[in-house]
């Protein structure tokens, strides 16, 4: 995370969905939703869409730790 000292440590996807197919020069919008906390751990709900058709929908966990 820019100007925390901190690093993001992705450790799982979970429901992984994917609806449709992203070409290059499309516009990828990210949606992410923090869901819940324990300890450094954190989980997420993302969407991604594209002119707001959504492509894929993820559950995803990721760790925080001090920078290396």
């Amino acid at each position: 995370l820019a100007g925390t000292g901190k690093l993001v440590i992705f450790m799982g996807i979970e429901n992984a969905k994917f609806r449709a197919p992203v070409t290059p020069g499309c516009l990828l919008d990210l949606h992410v939703e923090f869901t819940q906390k324990r300890s450094r751990v954190y989980k997420f709900k993302g969407v991604a869409s594209v002119e707001g058709k959504t492509t894929c929908e993820v559950e995803f966990t990721a760790m925080m730790v001090d920078g290396l």
